[in-house]
């Protein structure tokens, strides 16, 4: 834009008129506007990239105010981060009355880079009902087995109930005789999934994915070398 004027003590003056509020939006309004779209963007990045519309939902019924609920910005961390193929077909319906009543578990790795105190795998264990997961770095998958007496433990306090069912994938780690002494003696049914057919330990299969996808998001976008 190019304006004219004159020079009054070697400073040009510029006559401007305002416009009616009605036909103009203020400078301030949408600099609010900018900052509550900031915020979407920063809680979305906090919350290891959480995929918009379940942000929208927690932000609507936790009340929280001063946040944009438009849609957030493009973000290139969620791209590169959760690439993948098309999900698993649900296979029948699973009914679980209580918590720890069923307790799926997988183990992930061999990661390609190992993290600075030298752990290359991780196990979950997901409590089907509550949807609740523990996660535990390991070294070696002969850990497996310390790790759920860990958990065991651990769940069975906090909920005053017992572990009925574990489900596997048929994994060398869960079918050592120890482990499935340990599950007779706490009296935990053990059920394990057809060979080569992750479909049936589904629930473990896509917390893996959601996992290891918030991780590569964060990692990419604050630009970390993948040793974190």
């Amino acid at each position: 834009m190019i304006t004219r004027g004159s020079l009054v003590n070697r400073m040009y003056q510029l006559n401007c008129e305002t416009e009616p509020t009605d036909h103009s939006m203020s400078v301030a309004d949408a600099s609010v506007n900018d900052d509550k779209r900031r915020q979407l963007n920063l809680w979305h990045q906090r919350l290891g990239h959480l995929n918009v519309q379940q942000l929208k939902q927690a932000v609507t019924k936790c009340h929280i105010k001063g946040i944009d609920l438009s849609d957030s910005d493009f973000c290139e961390g969620c791209v590169e981060g959760k690439m993948s193929r098309y999900p698993f077909k649900p296979v029948g319906v699973i009914k679980s009355t209580r918590k720890l009543k069923l307790v799926h578990s997988d183990v992930c790795g061999l990661m390609p880079t190992e993290s600075f105190n030298g752990k290359r795998y991780f196990v979950t264990f997901i409590g089907y009902y509550s949807r609740c997961v523990k996660v535990y770095f390991i070294k070696h998958k002969s850990e497996v087995l310390q790790k759920f007496k860990e958990f065991e433990a651990a769940a069975t306090n906090e909920a005053n109930y017992r572990i009925g069912t574990l489900r596997t994938d048929n994994a060398g780690e869960y079918m050592s005789s120890e482990f499935k002494e340990f599950l007779k003696s706490k009296g935990i049914k053990d059920e394990s999934s057809v060979v080569h057919s992750p479909q049936q330990n589904g629930v473990s299969e896509r917390m893996n994915r959601t996992l290891l996808e918030s991780a590569r998001a964060m990692m990419y976008h604050a630009g970390l070398s993948k040793t974190f």
